[in-house]
């Protein structure tokens, strides 16, 4: 069976949004800037959804026996904190991690203080979805899903990735990467760049099981 691709929409995105994606998750819940708990907490939500914590707003001493309170009181299919500042601490983490009654996740930057889901950033296009995750090998994984792009240039001297300038067409497809690539040529070097589009993440939805990945996590704005 196909993974879900989890669609994160903001708190405007669920309130005028008709009709919700079948895999949703909810972006986010902050450190609260005047009290020890999370703001941002959702409405009630489907029961397979996601809630994502974020530390967009810094740590400042808040508390994860108050967090866990708030967040066991939402129904959901689990929990991602994807947080990414070096000064939120581990600790904090583990303990969420370990009172959370359901699946909850980490970033990569946290995983090696934990033994559940890791959270991963999007595979690059040029680079085999089994070399983004080997590194997790064993662990389950949540991978973030994204239409994105890079750009490896080739001269005499070898090949290096480089800031993405390309601005010609995508006519080859690449089953193995899920991806779609075009190429310019000058005297000095050639440039392929790589691009991932929608059906392209639905052939990496495909893929991505026999490699760990359990989920699939992407943008509503980018991906509805």
């Amino acid at each position: 069976m196909e993974i879900p691709i989890y669609l994160a929409m903001t708190a405007e995105e669920f309130s005028v949004s008709r009709e919700k994606p079948p895999f949703l998750a909810w972006m986010a819940c902050h450190f609260s800037p005047y009290g020890r708990g999370l703001v941002n907490l959702p409405p009630p939500l489907p029961k397979n959804a996601i809630v994502t914590v974020n530390d967009r707003i810094p740590w400042n001493g808040h508390d994860a026996n108050a967090i866990a309170v708030q967040l066991k009181s939402i129904v959901c299919g689990g929990v991602l904190l994807d947080f990414q500042r070096d000064d939120t601490p581990a600790s904090l983490v583990k303990d969420l991690v370990s009172a959370l009654p359901c699946p909850t996740c980490v970033s990569h930057i946290f995983a090696k203080d934990t033994e559940g889901p890791v959270f991963l950033t999007p595979c690059p296009p040029h680079i085999p979805l089994t070399d983004h995750v080997r590194p997790w090998t064993g662990r389950e994984i949540w991978l973030e899903a994204a239409q994105n792009r890079s750009q490896i240039r080739i001269t005499e001297n070898g090949a290096k990735e480089i800031p993405f300038c390309f601005a010609g067409q995508y006519p080859h497809a690449d089953q193995q990467l899920a991806c779609h690539y075009g190429i310019d040529y000058t005297d000095a070097h050639a440039d392929f760049a790589f691009c991932r589009t929608a059906d392209d993440l639905q052939n990496l939805a495909a893929q991505a099981q026999a490699f760990g990945v359990n989920r699939l996590i992407g943008l509503y704005q980018e991906l509805k």
